[in-house]
């Protein structure tokens, strides 16, 4: 959704949407998921998107070593929205 959206800005920051992001890297480092975080806040907030979560797993390359607390968190958050 976020690829072609710059000439809706103002249409899209009138509804109020809510917004989740959801992110998977094959690293498990502390550094790794800090950049997408700060950049998906900017957006949000830009787009004035009510923020109802990120999911930033870590060490989860490939579905097999996907950490199953990843698997809940992703099935609790899609519960909530």
């Amino acid at each position: 959704m976020i690829d072609r959206f710059h000439a809706r800005n103002g249409a899209l920051a009138a509804k109020h949407m809510k917004a989740a992001a959801i992110a998977t890297a094959w690293d498990d480092n502390d550094t790794v998921m800090k950049a997408f975080a700060v950049h998906m806040e900017a957006v949000f907030e830009y787009l004035q998107f009510e923020n109802c979560g990120m999911l930033l797993a870590r060490g989860a390359g490939t579905v097999e070593m996907t950490p199953q607390r990843y698997r809940q968190e992703a099935y609790d958050m899609g519960r909530r929205l």
